[in-house]
């Protein structure tokens, strides 16, 4: 919400790095239905190592790009 009230922020990407890792499923849904609809208007790039976030992203945001790193 911070973000959107920063006119001089406006096209600047969001990244996110493993901010969701302590959220419940429930919650991190809604957190992710609300970086769908951030991403309308803005890059987002999200990084994190677990793969229950990484997959619940890919059922909400179809369309997103994937990067997959190997160690």
């Amino acid at each position: 919400g911070l973000i959107q009230s920063m006119p001089h922020a406006a096209g600047l990407p969001l990244l996110l790095d493993d901010l969701f890792v302590n959220f419940d499923g429930e919650r991190l849904g809604h957190a992710l239905e609300l970086l769908a609809e951030l991403s309308q208007d803005r890059q987002i790039v999200m990084m994190t190592c677990h793969r229950h976030v990484a997959e619940q992203t890919m059922e909400r945001m179809p369309n997103a790009q994937f990067i997959t790193m190997q160690p």
